[in-house]
């Protein structure tokens, strides 16, 4: 059948657009991995994130050349970087225990065996019992007084159950705290002797005050120490791999710069009108690290951070409590 003009015109327009249609959509496709010099946040694999999605870790990484070889680059990082990030994670974790690493929670596992560890977790637990031993509101063995108040800050109406406003909560900080400030509750014996290892056991009494507290949380935890070992562990593996072009921070306010030769300018946050904003800016060489931590939300997330109204004035709740 012959086809009229007016119909060979449709036709024709038709086919037009459809390759221009084929033709923008596969420019769109295109342009989703055109990548450009510059700045990337780097998250781990599906696989490293499993495992280390409460680490609290964050990458950023610059990138530069061509879109092929950026993404190239991008991939490598990345891979190194879950790697690097997922071993550490695991070792420093005081709750699950892995098949490939002995940690915290195999060492509170035994209950006063001796486990063999690697060197690294020896020196982190080595400088985290010297600081425990200093008496300065720091404790290798507060995790249940950690976990408690960690669960507190993340209630959605957690004012009620604030220690300024419940009786029952006071006591229950108040008995954990007495227990984790007494040095005979517990004993972390760490050894050299024929490789490294550590053992780790509670007293009775303390087992009991924990039954009591119907409380299920480990003992031997870093506490809020435990990013900040996370993020020197895993900044010096990287530094060690090359992989210098870029910067890692955590959820808690700590940033390790990589590079020992750029320079980032970074933002502290203060509070004012009623709102988190910059409040200064720092120009910072590498390979530096900085820490900020603030009683107030530094985001518009405010999960972790509270007011609470008391006799004496409002109280900013937030992790670094004494």
């Amino acid at each position: 059948m012959a086809l009229d003009r007016k119909t060979k015109v449709r036709l024709a327009l038709f086919i037009v657009a459809l390759a221009v249609a084929v033709g923008s959509f596969t420019q769109g496709v295109l342009s989703l991995g055109h990548r450009e010099s510059g700045w990337y946040e780097v998250d781990a694999t599906a696989e490293a994130w499993a495992v280390t999605y409460s680490s609290g870790m964050h990458l950023l990484y610059y990138a530069e050349g061509g879109s092929s070889a950026i993404r190239q680059q991008l991939n490598a990082v990345q891979t190194a970087y879950s790697d690097i990030l997922m071993r550490y994670h695991k070792m420093l974790d005081a709750k699950a225990e892995y098949d490939d690493a002995a940690n915290l929670a195999s060492i509170s596992a035994a209950q006063g065996e001796p486990v063999a560890v690697g060197e690294e977790l020896y020196a982190v637990l080595s400088d985290a019992l010297a600081r425990t031993r200093e008496g300065n509101g720091y404790s290798l063995f507060g995790g249940a007084l950690w976990r408690e108040w960690e669960t507190l800050l993340y209630l959605d109406e957690p004012e009620a159950f604030d220690p300024a406003n419940s009786a029952e909560e006071a006591a229950r900080m108040a008995a954990l705290a007495e227990a984790v400030n007494q040095e005979d509750m517990f004993s972390l014996v760490l050894s050299e002797d024929g490789g490294y290892t550590a053992a780790f056991s509670v007293a009775p009494a303390y087992e009991a005050l924990m039954e009591a507290l119907e409380i299920d949380a480990p003992t031997l935890d870093l506490g809020a120490l435990r990013e900040a070992y996370l993020l020197d562990l895993t900044a010096r593996a990287m530094t060690r791999q090359g992989l210098t072009d870029g910067y890692l921070f955590t959820d808690s306010g700590l940033t390790a710069l990589l590079g020992e030769q750029e320079s980032y300018r970074l933002g502290p946050r203060a509070w004012r009108d009623g709102q988190a904003s910059a409040g200064l800016t720092l120009s910072l060489k590498g390979p530096d690290m900085f820490c900020q931590f603030t009683a107030f939300p530094p985001t518009d997330e405010t999960y972790g951070f509270y007011t609470v109204e008391s006799p004496d004035g409002p109280l900013l709740r937030h992790a670094h409590f004494d």
